[in-house]
């Protein structure tokens, strides 16, 4: 999963106003916390930030019992 985030590192946090004005026009909800929700339904989660924390990867993996 590739998605868009306010970031927390200084100083690109500097930019989180343009960064939210312009994600209103692409209909992005930056301030939802997309990790915890996967964290909770899958056993592994592995996120990294690219971009100065505007954008990250999340990749997952579940376990299923049979």
């Amino acid at each position: 999963m590739i998605g868009m985030k306010i970031s927390s590192r200084i100083p690109f946090r500097l930019l989180n106003p343009f960064t939210e004005y312009f994600a209103k026009f692409g209909g992005i909800d930056i301030h939802r916390d997309v990790y915890k929700h996967i964290e909770s339904k899958c056993s592994k989660v592995e996120y990294e930030e690219f971009l100065g924390g505007f954008y990250y990867i999340l990749s997952t993996s579940k376990s299923f019992l049979i």
